[in-house]
């Protein structure tokens, strides 16, 4: 019983996205490429990193490194008007510091296009969570949420253990630019997602479905779907530990 509602609110959504095209007339597909920059922060210590692509902060103890947020951009991108898409890599570093975190990180990310429907700006607020660390792995990652400022909290938590580096896609839609949430883990030995930011919360689940993804496009309405590139196989030789470096190219 369960599956056949599943399958009839699958082929409901997409009979409705299939209607919207059709009464939408031509799909309106554009490419570029998209860059962010960290342009604010709530007060930490060692702060360093505002107006480039990567913001640090922290006192690390022996043997580890200093809290980091890197962006990297998508180059290049092509999409259509209201289709979900990546726009960009965020990598969390997570170190082992002392010292007074970031509450936030705020983070402009612009899409540059020659065609003005696809030249977007939006600014993104990175909310940093710290954990205790103990014995458990998944009770010590520490963990982001994202969320496109001033508006609501985008979907789940972006956790990442201890003395490691995560890398997740963050996905949004051009109508103007708005974000999304989180794509796919592109480090799942070093980090995963979870449904909330509830500290409690520590069942990994996947990325976000097609029907979800589906969902974000209609909610964009009389859209339809596109295609993104991949500007990943920069992991392997970016962040600092080797797990990252090893994390698979998917260019």
């Amino acid at each position: 019983m369960a599956k056949r509602l599943i399958a009839f609110c699958v082929t409901t959504l997409l009979l409705i996205a299939v209607a919207d095209i059709a009464v939408a007339g031509p799909i309106v597909v554009g490419s570029g490429f998209s860059t962010g920059t960290f342009v604010a922060s709530a007060p930490c210590d060692f702060c360093a990193g505002l107006g480039t692509s990567t913001f640090r902060w922290g006192d690390p103890v022996p043997g580890s490194f200093q809290h980091q947020f890197t962006f990297v951009g998508v180059n290049p991108f092509t999409t259509s008007v209201g289709s979900p898409f990546n726009v960009g890599v965020l990598t969390f570093g997570n170190g082992a510091n002392l010292g007074q975190n970031p509450e936030w990180v705020d983070l402009a990310v612009e899409t540059h296009s020659t065609d003005p429907v696809f030249d977007n700006e939006m600014t993104i607020r990175v909310n940093f969570y710290g954990t205790v660390n103990t014995d458990d792995r998944l009770a010590s990652a520490d963990y982001v949420s994202v969320q496109e400022f001033p508006n609501n909290i985008g979907p789940g938590a972006f956790r990442v253990f201890e003395d490691q580096a995560g890398a997740v896609y963050l996905k949004a839609v051009i109508g103007s630019l708005d974000l999304v949430g989180f794509g796919e883990v592109l480090t799942p030995e070093t980090a995963f997602l979870t449904a909330t930011t509830d500290p409690n919360d520590l069942t990994p689940v996947p990325e976000p479905s097609t029907v979800l993804l589906l969902l974000g496009g209609l909610a964009a309405i009389r859209m339809s779907k596109g295609v993104s590139s991949c500007p990943t196989a920069w992991l392997r030789r970016r962040m600092l530990p080797s797990s990252a470096r090893r994390a698979r190219a998917l260019c």
